[in-house]
């Protein structure tokens, strides 16, 4: 009897493989290695806390062949809040900084977190995202280093790095680490041993048997090694000698003994002191390079008749019929079906005995798929936001045209359809997948293609501040220098630099020189582009540009005027422009010209400000005049006395004085040629009588029209009259005599009266007079004249004798008897 057969052999399977750029990120130290946190302290730190170096690096290598990008991120960076431990005692709040940089060719980020700062309290920062060649050229890979170091305080930061993409390998010389928490925890580290070197150093910092202790293994000779514990706040180090020199990584363990925050410090070097890379994940390095796709196995099938058998246990022929035309009559048989669809594959056993049973035929249905063809079809760039349309009509099958389409657009999105619209929200390149499925449930059901994008950020222009430009100096040149070294694109696109200055002039580069031929406002324009050829590939930014240069004004020459006299006063400088002047006496008028009058003497500083209205800093210049007004001198003179010749007339000018407090100087001008200088009190003596006009000249000394004041009187000087009464008189009583003073005369012309006394209690006036004397005698006559002046001298007087003579008298003596005279 013949033995069914129960079933077949599955085919062999064999897919062509198509591997998409990876999105996956890896902790550093966690990994491979369990430890939750690096740490630093600050520089102030206490050691015996576990304070050391300042700083540390972790060195970041990506394999040449990579094109993904390599984003570095930082967990925690400040120092406060929820993760990090505060230091010196009895503070309440962290002040350590801690600067996290990232460096390849040159620095490519830096930033600072400060202490007390919410940002970055236990939360995910992104220090950058980089291109592979951004990173120092090393052999087959790029090399970033990420520098973390503390500038100030004393506090504890733990903080950990997360690295993309997956298969970058990362590695330290020398890091601190926090121990984990519970008894018997084991952490491990990787270092790697170069080939040759057979002596190395382990050296630990800050652990002891009651915080951990640590042990090193070598797999390639199966001996493990302790460390030697390190005393607090200090460095221990244990030396070996390995008993390989093969190039390959130990694994280094730390278990947690008795502390629950117990710190450590790590590094080994050769025997020579050269400091080893410590590893954080097992294993060498390899890099992600896709396999060549191999040949579809969905058509091969391996067909076993081996368990078929005859019950006589006679000998058995097979013969296969494929149901595709061909045959074959080994018991195991591989076939190649040419074309997919499905066959009923047919076998028939015989033990060729001659009966009519010799013969027994099983089929079994075979489902034979060829994998369905991807085709896609995807924009070379696109921008940030822009809707993309993505198609994978280019992709069929043969057996069925029910084509499932499953996207992956390389940022962690996927959808589903034969076109798909798509929104990029970062820059990069992106490796767009495709999964076509003929949903035949085969294993080369399921084909795969990709193809690059990439997606453009539009670069961000930062022309620089706005440019107020002054100039003192009239010669000088509005040079202005731009910068645009500021602007930035996301992508790290190489930019270009274009600049419109505004005046029809334009350059090219990021920092660039202009001068500017006149003065005036302007918009400075930059555009930068990223080269990337995509339609957001340009960004513009402008700066206002104001140019002006202080005017010029000239207040004039100094001014020197009299009080009550209006001054006038006029500034030299540009037209068009505001003219303020403060007089200095409180008092303030605009106009290029002004005229002002000084109520009170003094010196006042006029000051002219000029404003040309642009509102620049340097739109205003200034100038002063020295504006001196003079008060005329006030001169008060005494009036005169009337005097005689040859007698001292007192001058009195004391009573005069000056507004201004000037000291003054006299001039007396007597009215008969005679001036002289003195004080303000002078006595003289005139020779001649007259009227005399006396001037007393006061000179304040300051040189202005009005420093002279001028006082006069009058003064009149008596020359006494000369009296001339005749020659003596020879006269009778009771006969009228004659008497003239006509040859009296004044010296100074006065007209004079003339009084007469003639000695016998009579007078008589005018310049002849007559009198007759009743008795006989001699008489002093005296004439008296006057000129009317008034003075003690106004009057002379001059006599004679005049000789009465009595006629003689008849005398009739008559004696009469009776008569009795």
């Amino acid at each position: 009897m013949i033995k069914k057969l129960a079933g077949f052999i599955a085919p062999l399977l064999v897919l062509s493989l198509i591997f998409p750029v990876s999105t996956f990120a890896y902790e550093v130290p966690k990994e491979n290695t369990k430890a939750e946190y690096f740490y630093l302290f600050g520089p102030e730190g206490d050691p015996l806390r576990g304070k050391d170096d300042s700083q540390m690096s972790l060195f970041v290598d990506v394999p040449k062949a990579s094109t993904e990008a390599v984003t570095i991120s930082v967990y925690d960076a400040d120092t406060s809040g929820k993760v990090d431990a505060i230091g010196g005692f009895g503070k309440a709040v962290a002040d350590t900084e801690t600067v996290f940089s990232v460096e390849g060719k040159e620095t490519l980020v830096s930033e600072t977190f400060g202490a007390g700062s919410s940002k970055g309290d236990a939360s995910w920062t992104q220090l950058g995202s980089f291109k592979p060649e951004q990173g120092k050229d090393v052999g087959d890979f790029y090399r970033f280093r990420v520098v973390a170091k503390t500038t100030k305080g004393d506090d504890q930061n733990l903080f950990k790095f997360k690295i993309t993409p997956d298969y970058a390998e990362s590695f330290s010389e020398k890091f601190y680490f926090r121990l984990l928490p519970s008894k018997g925890s084991q952490i491990n580290f990787y270092p790697a041993i170069p080939a040759g070197v057979t002596g190395i150093v382990a050296r630990n910092f800050d652990l002891d048997k009651d915080g951990g202790v640590g042990q090193f293994k070598d797999h390639a000779t199966g001996k493990s090694y302790d460390v030697a514990d390190s005393v607090s706040g200090q460095w221990a180090e244990t030396p070996v000698t390995l008993g390989s020199s093969d190039a390959r990584r130990l694994a280094y363990t730390v278990t947690t003994t008795n502390q629950t925050r117990g710190n450590a410090g790590v590094q080994f070097t050769d025997s020579k002191g050269n400091a080893l890379p410590i590893y954080f994940k097992q294993g060498g390095f390899v890099a992600p390079v896709a396999p060549s796709p191999e040949p579809s196995a969905c058509n091969v099938f391996e067909f076993d008749a081996r368990d078929s058998y005859d019950t006589n246990k006679d000998k058995i022929t097979y013969l296969w019929d494929f149901g595709d035309g061909r045959t074959s009559t080994d018991p195991v048989v591989t076939h190649v079906y040419e074309k997919g669809g499905n066959y009923n594959v047919a076998l028939t056993v015989s033990d060729n005995s001659g009966l009519h049973c010799e013969k027994k035929t099983t089929t079994t249905p075979v489902l034979v798929n060829t994998p369905p063809v991807c085709g896609l079809k995807v924009p070379q760039s696109a921008c940030v936001g822009q809707a993309v349309s993505i198609s994978g009509a280019g992709s069929s099958d043969g057996e069925t045209k029910e084509l499932g389409y499953l996207w992956n657009f390389g940022d962690g999105t996927t959808a589903e359809g034969a076109s798909v619209s798509k929104t990029f929200s970062k820059g990069g390149n992106y490796n767009v997948s495709l999964t076509v499925n003929d949903n035949q449930n085969t294993a080369c059901s399921v084909a795969g293609c990709n193809a690059q994008i990439k997606v453009n950020s539009a670069p961000v222009a930062v022309a620089g501040d706005d440019v107020a430009l002054c100039l003192t100096s009239q010669a000088a040149e509005y040079a202005v220098t731009f910068n645009g070294g500021k602007s930035y694109d996301a992508e790290n696109d190489g930019l270009s630099y274009a600049w419109d200055f505004g005046d029809g002039e334009k350059a090219e580069g990021a920092k660039v020189t202009h001068v500017y031929k006149q003065a005036g406002e302007y918009t400075a324009r930059l555009t930068v582009t990223d080269n990337s050829g995509a339609g957001c590939n340009v960004s513009t930014d402008t700066v206002s540009v104001r140019l002006n240069k202080s005017p010029i004004v000239d207040a004039g020459e100094n001014v020197f005027s009299c009080s009550g006299g209006a001054v006038t006063l006029n500034a030299n400088g540009p037209e068009g422009s505001k003219y303020t002047w403060n007089l200095g006496d409180g008092t303030v008028k605009e106009g290029k010209s002004v005229t002002h009058t000084y109520a009170k003497g003094g010196s006042y500083t006029a000051t002219v400000t000029v404003d040309d209205g642009k509102g620049t800093p340097c739109s205003t210049a200034m100038d002063a005049v020295n504006v001196r007004i003079n008060s005329a001198p006030m001169v008060s003179l005494n009036q005169a006395k009337n005097a005689c010749t040859g007698e001292t007339v007192s001058l009195d000018a004391s009573a005069s004085n000056d507004p201004d407090g000037d000291k003054l100087k006299y001039t007396w001008n007597f009215g008969d040629g005679t001036t002289i200088e003195g004080g303000s009190n002078v006595s003289y003596a005139y020779k001649k009588g007259g009227n005399y006009t006396v001037t007393v000249t006061a000179d304040d000394g300051a040189g202005s029209a009005c420093s002279v004041g001028a006082a006069k009187t009058r003064v009149s000087v008596n020359t006494p009259p000369i009296a001339n009464a005749g020659p003596n008189l020879v006269c009778c009583t009771e006969e009228q005599s004659q008497f003239n003073g006509a040859q009296s005369s004044d010296p100074d012309g006065d007209k004079l009266s003339y009084l007469w006394n003639f000695g016998d209690g009579s007078t008589g006036e005018g310049v002849a007079a007559q009198h007759a004397y009743s008795k006989f005698g001699q008489y002093n006559v005296t004439l008296t004249v006057d000129d009317g002046k008034g003075t003690h001298c106004s009057t002379a007087s001059s006599g004679f004798v005049a000789d009465v003579n009595a006629g003689p008298v008849p005398l009739i003596k008559v004696k009469a008897k009776n008569y009795v005279k």
